[in-house]
């Protein structure tokens, strides 16, 4: 057995468990390539601000740390 067919498996039996949810996702309507490109003319544009960050996680975020940074970021209208 593969190790994909063995993720497959852990994950479906994850799922059986009734411990997740599982939701129909639509997928994008473009090629990624193309959003890229949406999103770097959008940047260079002036439309969005980057910000550099000094010595981020070398893991990057988790999901709540996004969810929150972006919350803050709601919450003082930046």
């Amino acid at each position: 057995m593969s190790s994909i067919e063995s993720a497959q498996k852990a994950l479906l039996a994850e799922v059986a468990k009734k411990d997740y949810e599982l939701k129909h996702v639509q997928a994008p309507t473009e090629p990624l390539s193309t959003t890229q490109a949406k999103m770097l003319i959008a940047v260079q544009g002036g439309k969005y601000e980057l910000n550099h960050v000094d010595n981020p996680p070398k893991d990057g975020l988790t999901e709540a740390e996004k969810q929150a940074y972006l919350e803050e970021r709601q919450k003082s209208g930046n």
